[in-house]
């Protein structure tokens, strides 16, 4: 009886151990601001995978430029962004474990795309 117990127990850790490791993502959180505003809500923070491990994924930030999401370990470009204001992206990171980022300002502006001869 004793031993079937202690055949159960290993069989339960291991079970444990195998599925709670199957969702490793890690926290990535951070403030991204409007210059010249007071309200930074609805800004777009964009993961995209830069490696095989990670998984493409966005958030947006909260009315004081607050953001928070989970994702998969490996190497991401981010890019924030909003309508109205130049996109600001940060060079490639690899994120492995819960990640502060530095704070970033998106300033008011346009991109003009300009296409011909001159």
């Amino acid at each position: 009886m004793a031993r079937r117990t202690m055949i159960t127990a290993a069989v339960a850790v291991l079970w444990v151990l195998c599925f709670s490791t199957a969702d490793a993502s890690v926290t990535v959180s951070g403030y991204a601001f409007l210059a010249d505003e007071e309200d930074h809500r609805d800004i777009k923070v964009l993961f995209e995978a830069a490696s095989p491990s990670a998984e493409t994924d966005s958030t947006t930030t909260d009315s004081t430029g607050y953001f928070q999401i989970g994702v998969e370990p490996g190497a991401y470009d981010i890019t924030y962004s909003k309508e109205h204001h130049l996109p600001e992206s940060l060079p490639t990171r690899m994120i492995s474990e819960n990640t502060v980022l530095e704070d970033v300002t998106l300033r008011y502006g346009h991109i003009v795309y300009l296409s011909g001869d001159l």
